[in-house]
């Protein structure tokens, strides 16, 4: 089958636009010749695109799919454009919650960044860290491409948010602890106790804080730190109780460094998310990295 490539630019902004009088505009052209390309494609494909209706056009199963190829071809001809005009520094701006764990980024990120790398050696990659509030200002102004961080709220105005995946933090002790809460924790308990916590300003603080309210329960935290590896030192050191991503806490639970308490309530669960402006089109390798990203969500 040999169709022509002009057939896929117009089906690309067909399909953008959902409109073939815009799709005309766009490409200088006829809304009648658009109509009449489409419908050449379709019978070489042997397939419908576009569902028509008087509130426009709409992709069919088969014109999502053929979308989502044209589409990542149309991305990778952009970066071959920017390649032979050399046009601005090739760059990335990726923000990283200090919220997400070491088993997260070593595990998902930094093997999706490798592979990235791999594919465009040429594209400089910086990787900055900081609290979900700042890298959501930060993404939103421009500062930062793309954004992974826990627990972001639904109310982002000029965010564009696509959820990872999502886990259940364990709560872990360390041995003196565990004599009294082998048997269950009932939750009500850790008003009492001294809990380790990221600090205020970050989600987590803001996750078991709102949780802890919704049970009726006051969030005192006994100590706050600054990354997830030094709630796990201090809950190693038997200093309190913390909550942690599981796959973090896995090795040092079976070394018996900590131990895990299950509680009479069961933990909520958190979501990775990742987020970028909604009106970015700028940077190609951006939208490479996020269709990577979001290809690997499997693996959370």
């Amino acid at each position: 089958m040999s169709i022509s490539y002009e057939y896929y630019k117009i089906f690309y902004y067909a399909a953008l636009h959902k409109n073939f009088s815009k799709a005309a505009n766009e490409l200088h052209n006829s809304q009648p010749n658009i109509t009449r390309i489409i419908g050449n494609l379709e019978d070489e494909l042997g397939c419908k695109l576009f569902e028509r209706s008087n509130k426009g056009l709409t992709l069919t199963r088969a014109g999502e799919t053929l979308f989502y190829y044209v589409n990542s071809a149309h991305k990778i001809l952009q970066l071959g454009e920017r390649e032979l005009t050399r046009k601005g520094e090739k760059q990335i701006s990726l923000g990283l919650s200090i919220g997400i764990s070491r088993s997260i980024l070593y595990d998902f990120v930094l093997p999706i960044i490798k592979d990235f790398d791999t594919k465009f050696p040429d594209v400089t990659i910086k990787l900055y860290n900081n609290s979900a509030p700042n890298l959501v200002d930060h993404t939103r102004d421009g500062m930062f491409d793309l954004s992974l961080l826990t627990d972001v709220s639904d109310d982002l105005k000029g965010i564009k948010k696509n959820i990872i995946g999502s886990f259940t933090d364990y709560l872990i002790c360390g041995s003196s602890y565990m004599e009294l809460y082998r048997d269950g924790m009932p939750l009500k308990e850790l008003e009492r106790l001294p809990l380790i916590c990221l600090r205020e300003g970050t989600e987590t603080y803001a996750f078991y804080r709102n949780w802890f309210i919704k049970l009726g329960l006051t969030f005192s935290p006994h100590i706050e730190v600054a990354t997830v590896e030094q709630v796990l030192s201090f809950v190693k050191q038997d200093m309190g109780f913390g909550f942690i991503f599981p796959k973090y806490a896995e090795e040092a639970i079976a070394k018996g460094e900590v131990y895990r308490v299950l509680t009479d309530e069961p933990i909520p669960s958190r979501e990775l998310t990742l987020i970028k402006r909604r009106d970015n089109a700028d940077n190609a390798y951006a939208d490479i990295l996020e269709e990577m990203i979001m290809a690997s969500r499997h693996k959370i």
